[in-house]
């Protein structure tokens, strides 16, 4: 009869066994899926986490070191080069193997201050060092996160932490527990620049639009949630890095309608404006090349006074015509994408986007209450 009894029972787990093998999703459900994950986001956000002030000796040091990166005579053509970019990289690596990037990027916003052009190229080095940097943590991203809430560099050093967690390829569980970091954090700009990170991963993840924005249904507060979508768009056309796949910038247009379209849990709040608030990004950025085209090639630095007649013609033209591609995703997001024009083009920290004279040739054909946002958007370059 025993015998019977353990034949019965090794028959049904071995069942069970091939049932999971030849069901993976099952599987990992029930190892960290997205009920877990769920479960596991059930309760309110609470931001109670900070962090530690940072030494003013430390800082020092590191914006010592970045000065030697910076040329005799700043110069937009020196600033969007490899070579400065290879300098910082070298100085970033080692704040990261220390968990010290929190004063690096004080010093940094300290030098960016006196050297705006710098706020040009250290976006991508701070994304690179990110991997060090968690690797220095134990692998821990809410360890990590939580010796850095600086937003120098574009939220470079944040970003880059967690595009390194998402090469480890969470399951949604071990998703849900960066969800709850980046929305542990009381300092508003963290919520911001790590919600909007968390679109990174998902993209890093998925590859996919629409099977990213799932990730953003599990963030528990609307601005989470449109921060990650605008995060997901970012990496799909215009990444900061080129470490990871993206799609050609020229399918935009036509591509991102078919995915707000399709974009999970849209009834949520903040879900479909992350969509749009993507989308009125990707689009910026054509617009926003013209911007550093007229910089690089066809303008000195200090920049004139009274800015040629034909550039102002050729961002007024430019900034038409992206409105158009926003409009072109159709009933609310569309309209919410141009709206959102008026947020990101000024956004980019550019000097000459610190002009009224740019912002306004570039918002002139967008409405009445669109230029007036964007007039009104002064960014504070760090």
């Amino acid at each position: 009869m025993k015998k019977i009894l353990y034949l019965f029972i090794f028959s049904i787990a071995s069942a069970i066994t091939l049932f999971y093998l030849l069901n993976p999703t099952s599987y990992r459900t029930s190892n960290g899926g997205w009920d877990e994950a769920e479960i596991y986001l059930a309760g309110p956000v609470i931001r109670d986490m900070y962090v530690k002030q940072v030494d003013d000796n430390i800082v020092d040091g590191y914006q010592n070191k970045i000065s030697e990166c910076l040329p005799s005579v700043d110069n937009a053509k020196y600033y969007s080069s490899n070579e400065i970019k290879e300098c910082l990289i070298l100085v970033f690596n080692k704040a990261g193997i220390k968990l010290e990037t929190q004063a690096l990027a004080t010093g940094l916003s300290n030098l960016i201050i006196k050297h705006p052009l710098l706020g040009l190229p250290c976006h991508e080095p701070a994304h690179l060092v990110g991997e060090i940097t968690l690797k220095a943590a134990g692998g821990d991203i809410k360890k990590a996160l939580a010796t850095h809430d600086h937003p120098s560099c574009e939220a470079g050093f944040i970003h880059g932490l967690i595009d390194a967690f998402a090469i480890t390829k969470p399951s949604p569980l071990e998703f849900a527990k960066l969800v709850d970091a980046c929305e542990s954090s009381a300092d508003t700009n963290m919520f911001h620049y790590c919600t909007h990170g968390i679109g990174h991963a998902a993209w890093i993840l998925t590859e996919d639009g629409v099977k990213a924005s799932k990730y953003c249904a599990l963030l528990r507060t609307p601005e989470g949630r449109a921060q990650c979508g605008e995060g997901v768009m970012m990496d799909m056309f215009e990444p900061a890095t080129t470490r990871f796949p993206s799609l050609d910038r020229k399918l935009a247009p036509t591509h991102l309608p078919d995915v707000c379209n399709n974009w999970e849990r849209k009834d949520l709040p903040g879900m479909l404006q992350g969509c749009a608030h993507g989308a009125s990004f990707v689009f910026s950025k054509k617009a926003l090349a013209v911007v550093y085209d007229w910089s690089e090639n066809k303008l000195t630095y200090p920049y004139p006074d009274i800015l040629p007649k034909e550039m102002i013609t050729a961002l007024e033209k430019i900034g038409e015509e992206v409105k158009n591609y926003c409009l072109g995703l159709g009933g609310f997001q569309g309209l919410s994408c141009s709206n959102d024009l008026s947020i990101a083009l000024p956004h980019v920290p550019h000097p000459l986007l610190l002009r009224e004279d740019v912002r306004t040739a570039l918002c002139s054909k967008l409405g009445k209450e669109i230029l007036k946002n964007c007039v009104n958007q002064v960014r504070v370059n760090l």
